[in-house]
């Protein structure tokens, strides 16, 4: 797997090299211009965390979902795709990670992104097309689904369970996201699916990194 046709996933990298002030003992030696015991130095650039490169991703593919219709069998391999490749590498390198798992977790990340932006794309595309929002189409389809399968709960028990489960948490979800509201049923529990299931990922792959680099000061 050529580990380059994941890249395209997000569109902005690491963020620029900033310039910050720092504070040190006179007479130090330094690169900078030294002022009064003060220096201007620009610090080794530190990558966002993977999660911050996933978000970006998402709200990426939201701005642009033509992007979506882009076939990754053969992708364009830009340089802004090779940017955020290299942010994410260094994130998974500087964990530890050997470059086989490397090269996986990049590729699920990428898949698991694309995937879940594309779904909450279609249900805003869906909506602009056809006229219909999303909790007209459900309660259209769940009347037709009770003639068509009227023993539903039986055939199918843990979709029932899962479905009643939810149906119960549903007022605490709504009110612990407020803010959101107003976006379409599918966007938001897409996006929900997005921040749960990165956190699951991630912590799987926080599981899979070395003691000895798990233990290792940050470097400075």
């Amino acid at each position: 797997m050529n580990t380059s046709r994941h890249s395209s996933w997000m569109a902005r990298g690491a963020g620029p090299e900033v310039v910050k002030t720092a504070q040190v003992p006179a007479g130090t030696a330094r690169s900078g211009r030294v002022r009064g015991g003060r220096v201007r130095t620009v610090p080794r650039r530190r990558p966002p965390p993977a999660s911050g490169l996933a978000g970006d991703g998402w709200d990426f593919y939201l701005r642009h979902p033509w992007v979506l219709q882009v076939s990754q069998a053969r992708p364009v391999l830009g340089p802004n795709e090779y940017a955020v490749l290299e942010a994410l590498l260094r994130i998974l390198r500087a964990a530890g990670l050997e470059a086989t798992l490397v090269r996986r977790v990049v590729g699920t990340l990428y898949h698991f992104v694309r995937a879940t932006a594309q779904t909450a794309a279609e249900a805003l595309r869906a909506g602009a097309e056809t006229g219909v929002d999303d909790t007209e189409w459900w309660y259209a389809r769940s009347a037709v689904m009770g003639q068509v399968v009227p023993d539903f709960a039986e055939r199918y028990p843990t979709v029932h369970w899962l479905n009643s489960a939810a149906a119960e948490a549903a007022a605490k979800d709504e009110a612990s996201h407020a803010d959101d509201a107003d976006v379409p049923y599918l966007v938001r529990e897409a996006k929900r699916t997005f921040d749960a299931g990165l956190a699951v990922l991630l912590d799987g792959v926080a599981g899979r990194v070395p003691p000895r680099a798990a233990s290792r000061p940050e470097d400075s």
